[in-house]
């Protein structure tokens, strides 16, 4: 069984009318440690010098929004005057102090007590400088765990699906699904889901089927989606659009689908060089993808998810859901924003946690005071 739809697993937001399903308002989080008596020269550090995962780094800024005073934000030099398809406007609302990756920090001179690096493997110099600004710390042994951290991405008081009645949503201003990523087929199957829509192009054109069917695609980079004519009426592209107006898109369809890249196209990317064949490394690259949606199912619940089912590839099950009523469609969306705030609760007890053994007595206190320094 494959999965179908998340949506808005980046930014959940409520695309609901209200007198329809009401949506849970995103909680604004206490702090639980009183760092300004506890350990009044603790800092964090946030790092994300690239051009991408804004989306990310939102979510942590909003989980963090307790403890902002003492967070300092590491960003690309250009970030506020290019603004990268709108990713300042999406962090600046914050109260952190932002500073540029390019700063000389033997100056900037700030010890950090929990640093958290977004996109390491896109920066490895950037984060070695950073953590080596880090306060030495006794440590004990940790197993690995995850957290997300969900920017709660709100509608408009005026936006049709919240003025609307209820019965009215759904084909009027919620319709179809959206697709996102670069437009390549080595990063999204595009064609595989273009193949599945000229298989069942009569059906797309029944009136009753076309009222809620549609495809936006959203991304950027050159554009190879090789979209076919006959598909043109049931598909529009969305070239790079800033971030407000991405998430504005996707949160007006029913349903965000991944798709993954194909796999004949992976492997002669070279990333399964050591396959014995083509046909072997394709095997390869299909349990690598099947495993990854596997781990993706156990963090959303089957229940605040639409899937397909067994016999049907992407296109049959959206046609399903497109034959849904509005109320099952829109429960699913009310779970997965209670889901948001669950995500949200596990990342802020999760980074507390970290805060409240950071405010405890340094390594190199610990030694001064007589004690030994142990390396696990």
């Amino acid at each position: 069984m494959k999965l179908l739809c998340i949506l808005l697993l980046a930014c959940f937001c409520s695309a609901v009318s209200p007198d329809s399903i009401l949506l849970p308002v995103a909680k604004d989080r206490v702090a639980s440690i009183d760092v300004a008596a506890e350990c009044p020269k603790f800092r964090i550090a946030v790092v994300n010098g690239v051009k991408f995962h804004f989306e990310i780094l939102s979510g942590l800024l909003h989980v963090l929004k307790p403890y902002q005073k003492y967070v300092d934000v590491f960003l690309g030099p250009y970030i506020r005057t290019q603004n990268y398809d709108g990713a300042w406007d999406l962090v600046r609302w914050s109260k952190a102090r932002f500073y540029k990756t390019d700063i000389n920090l033997h100056s900037h001179n700030v010890t950090y007590d929990l640093v958290i690096l977004v996109s390491p493997e896109y920066e490895l110099e950037l984060s070695q400088r950073i953590v080596a600004a880090m306060r030495p710390r006794l440590t004990t042994g940790r197993k690995a765990d995850w957290m997300l951290s969900v920017f709660p991405f709100q509608l408009s008081e005026t936006d049709c699906a919240m003025i609307l009645p209820s019965e009215q949503v759904l084909g009027m201003c919620v319709r179809g699904f959206s697709m996102q990523g670069k437009f390549s087929n080595l990063r999204r199957n595009y064609t595989s889901i273009w193949t599945q829509m000229q298989r069942r192009v009569e059906e797309l054109d029944d009136p009753q089927i076309g009222k809620y069917f549609h495809l936006s695609v959203l991304g950027k980079g050159p554009n190879r989606l090789a979209l076919p004519i006959e598909l043109e009426q049931f598909v529009t592209v969305h070239q790079r659009q800033v971030y407000k107006v991405f998430y504005n898109i996707i949160a007006h369809t029913m349903a965000l689908v991944p798709s993954l890249a194909n796999p004949k196209k992976t492997v002669k990317m070279g990333i399964l060089e050591n396959s014995e064949d083509e046909e072997d490394a394709m095997n390869k690259v299909s349990k690598m993808a099947i495993g990854k949606q596997k781990k993706l199912q156990l963090i959303v619940p089957e229940y605040q998810r639409l899937q397909t089912e067994d016999s049907e590839d992407e296109v049959d099950a959206m046609i399903r859901v497109s034959k849904m009523a509005g109320k099952d469609i829109f429960v699913v969306r009310e779970k997965l924003a209670v889901l948001r705030e669950e995500f949200n609760e596990r990342s802020f007890k999760m980074l507390e946690g970290y805060i409240r053994r950071s405010c405890g007595p340094s390594a190199l206190d610990h030694v001064r005071a007589g004690g030994f320094l142990e390396l696990e």
